[in-house]
Protein backbone atom coordinates (compact mmCIF):
# COMPACT_ATOMS: atom_id res chain seq x y z
CA UNK A 1 0.00 0.00 0.00
CA UNK A 2 1.47 3.58 -0.80
CA UNK A 3 0.21 6.83 0.06
CA UNK A 4 1.01 10.27 -1.63
CA UNK A 5 1.16 13.21 0.29
CA UNK A 6 0.22 16.45 -0.80
CA UNK A 7 1.08 19.27 1.32
CA UNK A 8 2.70 22.96 0.73
CA UNK A 9 5.30 24.96 2.93
CA UNK A 10 3.93 28.81 3.57
CA UNK A 11 6.12 31.41 2.50
CA UNK A 12 5.93 34.50 3.89
CA UNK A 13 7.13 38.14 1.69
CA UNK A 14 11.02 38.59 0.31
CA UNK A 15 13.16 40.23 2.70
CA UNK A 16 14.47 43.73 2.21
CA UNK A 17 18.16 43.30 0.08
CA UNK A 18 21.69 42.86 2.32
CA UNK A 19 24.29 45.14 2.22
CA UNK A 20 26.78 44.76 -1.00
CA UNK A 21 29.54 42.74 0.16
CA UNK A 22 33.36 43.91 -0.36
CA UNK A 23 34.90 44.30 -3.80
CA UNK A 24 36.72 41.72 -4.87
CA UNK A 25 40.33 41.50 -7.08
CA UNK A 26 40.79 42.97 -10.28
CA UNK A 27 41.22 39.94 -12.96
CA UNK A 28 43.40 40.21 -15.79
CA UNK A 29 42.65 41.96 -19.15
CA UNK A 30 45.16 39.74 -21.71
CA UNK A 31 48.88 39.70 -21.76
CA UNK A 32 51.26 42.62 -20.52
CA UNK A 33 53.30 42.65 -23.58
CA UNK A 34 53.75 41.12 -27.00
CA UNK A 35 54.99 40.74 -30.82
CA UNK A 36 56.67 39.33 -33.47
CA UNK A 37 58.32 40.12 -36.73
CA UNK A 38 58.52 37.29 -39.81
CA UNK A 39 59.43 37.48 -43.15
CA UNK A 40 57.12 35.96 -45.14
CA UNK A 41 58.79 36.79 -48.98
CA UNK A 42 60.85 34.80 -50.81
CA UNK A 43 64.27 35.57 -48.69
CA UNK A 44 67.46 34.42 -49.49
CA UNK A 45 70.26 34.12 -46.44
CA UNK A 46 73.87 33.78 -47.58
CA UNK A 47 76.04 31.85 -44.83
CA UNK A 48 79.65 32.33 -44.65
CA UNK A 49 81.23 29.76 -42.71
CA UNK A 50 81.03 29.50 -39.41
CA UNK A 51 79.80 33.05 -38.93
CA UNK A 52 76.48 34.18 -37.54
CA UNK A 53 73.60 35.46 -40.10
CA UNK A 54 70.47 37.21 -38.74
CA UNK A 55 67.42 35.75 -40.02
CA UNK A 56 65.29 39.22 -41.90
CA UNK A 57 62.30 39.74 -40.08
CA UNK A 58 61.47 42.77 -41.75
CA UNK A 59 57.77 42.49 -41.16
CA UNK A 60 56.11 43.56 -37.69
CA UNK A 61 53.11 42.23 -36.08
CA UNK A 62 50.76 44.03 -33.80
CA UNK A 63 52.41 44.77 -30.67
CA UNK A 64 51.91 46.08 -27.18
CA UNK A 65 54.67 47.19 -24.65
CA UNK A 66 57.01 46.05 -27.30
CA UNK A 67 59.30 47.91 -29.77
CA UNK A 68 60.96 46.83 -32.96
CA UNK A 69 64.69 47.94 -33.70
CA UNK A 70 66.10 48.26 -37.12
CA UNK A 71 68.25 45.57 -37.10
CA UNK A 72 65.70 42.49 -36.88
CA UNK A 73 65.23 42.21 -33.29
CA UNK A 74 61.76 42.55 -30.92
CA UNK A 75 63.18 44.68 -27.89
CA UNK A 76 61.52 44.27 -24.65
CA UNK A 77 60.27 47.12 -22.46
CA UNK A 78 59.12 45.24 -19.16
CA UNK A 79 61.06 42.63 -17.34
CA UNK A 80 59.26 39.32 -17.06
CA UNK A 81 59.06 35.80 -17.85
CA UNK A 82 58.52 35.54 -21.60
CA UNK A 83 57.26 33.20 -23.98
CA UNK A 84 59.08 32.85 -27.63
CA UNK A 85 58.12 30.47 -30.09
CA UNK A 86 60.05 30.88 -33.35
CA UNK A 87 59.61 29.46 -36.81
CA UNK A 88 61.93 28.78 -39.80
CA UNK A 89 60.72 26.89 -43.17
CA UNK A 90 63.71 26.65 -45.77
CA UNK A 91 65.67 25.01 -47.99
CA UNK A 92 69.43 25.44 -48.07
CA UNK A 93 71.65 25.48 -51.97
CA UNK A 94 74.55 22.72 -50.24
CA UNK A 95 74.58 20.09 -47.66
CA UNK A 96 75.68 21.61 -44.49
CA UNK A 97 75.34 21.42 -41.00
CA UNK A 98 73.29 24.01 -39.88
CA UNK A 99 72.09 25.57 -36.36
CA UNK A 100 69.78 28.37 -35.56
CA UNK A 101 69.92 30.21 -32.54
CA UNK A 102 67.89 32.63 -30.72
CA UNK A 103 70.24 35.33 -29.27
CA UNK A 104 69.35 37.84 -26.37
CA UNK A 105 71.76 40.58 -26.51
CA UNK A 106 74.23 39.13 -29.34
CA UNK A 107 74.79 36.37 -27.14
CA UNK A 108 73.12 33.12 -27.66
CA UNK A 109 70.04 32.01 -25.36
CA UNK A 110 72.68 28.72 -24.00
CA UNK A 111 69.43 25.70 -23.87
CA UNK A 112 67.96 27.06 -26.97
CA UNK A 113 70.49 25.81 -29.97
CA UNK A 114 69.43 23.66 -32.83
CA UNK A 115 71.35 21.84 -34.74
CA UNK A 116 70.42 19.55 -37.87
CA UNK A 117 72.47 17.85 -40.74
CA UNK A 118 70.59 19.22 -43.85
CA UNK A 119 70.97 17.78 -47.68
CA UNK A 120 70.60 20.59 -50.89
CA UNK A 121 67.43 21.14 -51.95
CA UNK A 122 65.04 19.46 -49.16
CA UNK A 123 62.04 21.25 -47.28
CA UNK A 124 63.31 21.89 -43.52
CA UNK A 125 61.83 23.36 -40.83
CA UNK A 126 63.23 24.77 -37.11
CA UNK A 127 60.25 25.33 -34.79
CA UNK A 128 59.93 25.35 -30.82
CA UNK A 129 59.09 27.67 -28.23
CA UNK A 130 60.19 27.58 -24.61
CA UNK A 131 59.72 30.12 -21.62
CA UNK A 132 62.21 32.91 -20.17
CA UNK A 133 63.16 35.38 -18.07
CA UNK A 134 63.72 38.71 -20.17
CA UNK A 135 64.90 42.27 -18.56
CA UNK A 136 63.59 45.65 -20.14
CA UNK A 137 66.26 46.79 -22.93
CA UNK A 138 66.85 43.32 -24.17
CA UNK A 139 66.94 42.82 -27.61
CA UNK A 140 65.68 39.25 -29.36
CA UNK A 141 67.04 38.12 -32.26
CA UNK A 142 66.83 34.97 -34.62
CA UNK A 143 70.38 34.13 -36.34
CA UNK A 144 71.58 31.11 -38.46
CA UNK A 145 75.05 29.05 -38.72
CA UNK A 146 76.41 26.75 -41.43
CA UNK A 147 79.45 24.83 -41.38
CA UNK A 148 80.06 25.68 -45.28
CA UNK A 149 79.20 28.67 -47.08
CA UNK A 150 75.85 28.07 -48.11
CA UNK A 151 72.19 29.63 -48.91
CA UNK A 152 69.11 29.61 -46.97
CA UNK A 153 65.37 30.16 -49.36
CA UNK A 154 62.88 31.14 -47.13
CA UNK A 155 59.63 29.22 -47.81
CA UNK A 156 57.65 32.09 -49.80
CA UNK A 157 54.49 31.57 -48.64
CA UNK A 158 55.71 30.94 -44.16
CA UNK A 159 59.70 31.80 -44.63
CA UNK A 160 60.19 32.98 -40.92
CA UNK A 161 59.04 34.20 -37.60
CA UNK A 162 59.73 35.40 -34.21
CA UNK A 163 56.83 36.02 -31.52
CA UNK A 164 56.93 36.80 -27.94
CA UNK A 165 54.23 37.15 -25.18
CA UNK A 166 54.87 38.46 -21.55
CA UNK A 167 53.34 35.88 -19.70
CA UNK A 168 54.14 36.90 -16.06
Amino acid sequence: MSYALNFVIPQGPTGPIGPMGPKGENGTTGLNAYGGKYSPSNTKINLGISTPAQVPLSNNMPEYNINYSANNGIVIQQTGIYEISYYLSFTVSYDTELQLNIRKNSSNLPFLAMSKSLTAGNNYVFNGSFITELSSSDVITMVLVSTISTTVNLDPNNGASLIIKKIN
